[in-house]
């Protein structure tokens, strides 16, 4: 079970013809995409190249033997394979989508990786004026 990286509450693949960046799907069959019911949250996850698989412990028996599944301080697990992640970076929602029009109205994107399998994870969370469709809004 996949677990929201924000508010822990179990989440949803998305199937290919609902991708909210489908052309993605179509560059790399590796990518997927999920979304929690709970908060909203919105996950792109591109998975490694079929070129660079030899570089991760997933698909290199020799990496796997020494790989060590720890928290690296960030406390979410890899949609894709389920082990520990690794903070990248953060950025505002209106950096990265462009699609906020207040500054008020703003939301955190982060990107964590996966040593594991190599997967890349862009978190996108709701913006506040949609958070009021979801169940966490009722939360005091």
């Amino acid at each position: 079970m996949c677990k929201c990286l924000r508010c822990e509450h179990e989440m949803i693949k998305v199937k290919p013809e609902n991708f909210i960046n489908p052309d993605r799907w179509n560059e790399n069959p590796s990518y997927s995409e999920y979304s929690c019911s709970y908060c909203g949250t919105y996950y792109t996850v591109e998975g490694i190249s079929e070129e660079e698989k030899h570089t991760v412990p997933k698909y290199n028996e020799e990496l796997r033997k020494d790989f060590v599944d720890e928290s690296h301080g960030y406390s979410g697990l890899c949609p894709e394979c389920g082990k520990h992640i690794i903070w990248s970076s953060d950025f505002m929602r209106s950096e990265v989508i462009g699609d906020v029009d207040d500054e008020e109205d703003d939301a955190l994107v982060s990107y964590v990786f996966c040593p594991y399998c190599g997967s890349m994870t862009e978190i996108i969370e709701a913006k506040p004026s949609e958070i009021k469709r979801f169940p966490i809004s009722k939360e005091v």
